[in-house]
């Protein structure tokens, strides 16, 4: 074999080496863009996802807020009822006959009411 010839054999094993490298690159590349483009779907997916409960966080944060205030009211509201119901008293001692009921023929005592040590007239 002649040394140019040789040579020539050496330089196209070496290019096809070199060649077969570029598809390895190209392949290596080509798995990385597709691996990449699958984890920016994924970061979208997370994201919607993220921004949704985002979302319902809020709307549980104004329920709870909501909420919270309707029982700060209803506790004022009982507060005020049982200030009310709470200056009425019933004295069994003083008391008064009353006629009887038609037709049941009985009579008896009924409570008077007290508003603040004040006696209540009946309606």
């Amino acid at each position: 074999m002649e040394p140019c010839t040789a040579t020539s054999t050496l330089v196209s094993g070496k290019l096809n080496e070199i060649g077969q490298s570029i598809a390895k690159v190209t392949d290596i590349v080509a798995e990385i863009a597709a691996s990449a483009s699958e984890q920016s779907a994924g970061i979208v997916r997370v994201n919607k996802a993220v921004t949704e409960i985002d979302k319902v966080m809020q709307q549980n944060a104004a329920s709870s807020q909501e909420s919270s205030s309707a029982a700060a009211e209803l506790a004022s509201q009982s507060e005020e009822l049982a200030a009310m119901v709470g200056s009425f008293r019933m004295d069994q001692q003083v008391g008064r006959e009353h006629e009887p009921l038609r037709g049941s023929g009985r009579s008896g005592t009924i409570g008077a009411w007290r508003v603040e040590g004040q006696p209540c007239l009946p309606c």
